[in-house]
């Protein structure tokens, strides 16, 4: 065979190559020559062209060539590899100063400290009341033993409650939520706490301060997870893990000479007064750190920017919102019958 005979055949099969290659691509890459018909015609393949808009298969509208070109300039976005005019939403690079990783050290740690501030509060609550039992005992005129330890355990009972709901609500709407909404609750039940009546409207206080308060100690590892590089979250966990240690052992000491000075309903006001600086602090410091949460906001802003095009998250779940939740409560209940876990227990 000839020298320019092998070059044509060679030209054909790349010519060949060439159309197979773009019959396979996704319509949001393609040229609208190649793609896309000029006139109003419906091709075989379902894509057509009406009053200069261009429509796929199903009928929706895709956007024009220069806003893919447009759209594939913007960092952190790629192809999907199967859904035509569908982009998949990621960070912009390692170092995308959005991520909470690869924030400024002082705003890293001073998130770990916020939330470990929150957890020292909590068990603070939970015992520096015990020294004023018999005091209140002896205003409400109560007898029962059964009530005066009761009444102090009844607030840890919160801690079973709170991370049921707490847990998923935070990866279903990030982190900050949660943390505000529940710092916020924890504070006005205090409050209800240090003026509540009787010794029944003290214990349902109680114990929804409680079930606030288990916001921080249920979905505080996550947090640090979300902002502490892998090799460094062993000091990250060391502070927090002191709030549950130190609380327990400050607590009935505080709670003691508070009582002894100042009078039961105090112990509630010292409390409020650090809940509430506290949560002042975490309005004002605090950000987003769940990133599914975060690139799920940068999606939206995409979508309202170009309406025609599909965007999905790196991290986007089939799963709907009511269906998270349900599996969210019922795999605890699942774990909790479990043979190994009931015969370690």
């Amino acid at each position: 065979m000839s020298s320019g005979g092998s070059i044509s055949g060679l030209e054909r099969d790349l010519e060949k190559d060439e159309e197979a290659a773009i019959d396979t691509i996704p319509i949001s890459e393609k040229d609208d020559k190649t793609s896309i018909p000029n006139d109003d015609t419906p091709t075989s393949s379902g894509y057509r062209t009406e009053n200069g808009k261009h429509f796929g298969p199903d009928g929706s509208e895709l956007a024009p060539s220069q806003t893919r070109a447009a759209i594939l300039e913007v960092s952190g976005l790629s192809l999907h590899p199967e859904l035509p005019n569908t982009y998949i939403v990621g960070w912009e690079s390692d170092d995308d100063p959005t991520n909470p990783l690869n924030w400024a050290p002082w705003r890293r740690w001073g998130t770990v400290f916020l939330v470990s501030l929150i957890t020292l509060i909590t068990p603070l609550a939970s015992t520096m009341f015990a020294a004023a039992v018999p005091i209140l005992m002896e205003e409400f005129d109560v007898q029962s033993k059964i009530l005066n330890a009761f009444v102090v355990s009844i607030f840890v009972l919160g801690f079973v409650i709170g991370p049921l709901i707490c847990s998923p609500l935070s990866e279903l709407h990030g982190r900050l939520p949660v943390y505000h909404t529940s710092n916020f609750v924890f504070l006005c039940f205090t409050i209800a706490c240090a003026v509540a009546p009787n010794l029944p409207a003290l214990m349902v206080f109680r114990f929804m301060a409680g079930s606030a308060g288990s916001a921080a100690l249920a979905i505080g590892g996550g947090t640090i997870a979300d902002v502490i590089p892998i090799h460094h979250r062993g000091k990250a966990m060391v502070l927090f893990s002191m709030g549950p240690i130190l609380g327990p052992v400050i607590g009935p000491v505080g709670g003691g000479f508070a009582v002894q000075a100042l009078g039961w309903r105090w112990i509630f006001w010292i409390l409020t007064i650090a809940s509430g600086s506290v949560c002042v602090l975490c309005l004002g410091v605090m950000r987003e750190t769940f990133a599914p949460k975060i690139l799920k906001g940068r999606t939206r802003k995409l979508e309202k920017r170009y309406r025609h095009v599909a965007f999905r998250s790196m991290y986007w779940s089939p799963l709907t919102e009511k269906e998270y939740l349900v599996r969210s409560l019922v795999r605890p209940l699942r774990m909790l019958v479990n043979p190994i876990v009931l015969s370690l227990s």
